[in-house]
């Protein structure tokens, strides 16, 4: 979930605002669900979302996939990388 109020100003200020987890693991079969909960446009993971959109994604393949955490939608740049492992279904 994107909180609200993650913006470049709350960065600019020296927030720490909210920041991506490095790593999450998720299995073949589950449910990726991000919600932007902000007032503003955010691209997040591999979704654009407007503000109170919702994006479900059901994972159908194992693998690995690396993510920038920073948006370029209003320049929230963080400079961090979230990596999604996904791991065969059991």
């Amino acid at each position: 979930m994107v909180p609200q109020g993650l913006d470049a100003a709350m960065k600019a200020s020296g927030d720490p605002a909210y920041h991506m987890p490095s790593v999450i693991r998720v299995r073949v079969g589950d449910t990726m669900v991000i919600r932007n909960e902000d007032t503003v446009p955010h691209m997040i993971l591999y979704t654009f979302l407007l503000p109170g959109e919702t994006d479900t994604r059901l994972i159908t393949r194992a693998g690995s996939e690396a993510y920038s955490s920073g948006c370029a939608a209003n320049a929230a740049d963080f400079h961090d990388f979230t990596t999604i492992f996904i791991a065969a279904a059991p």
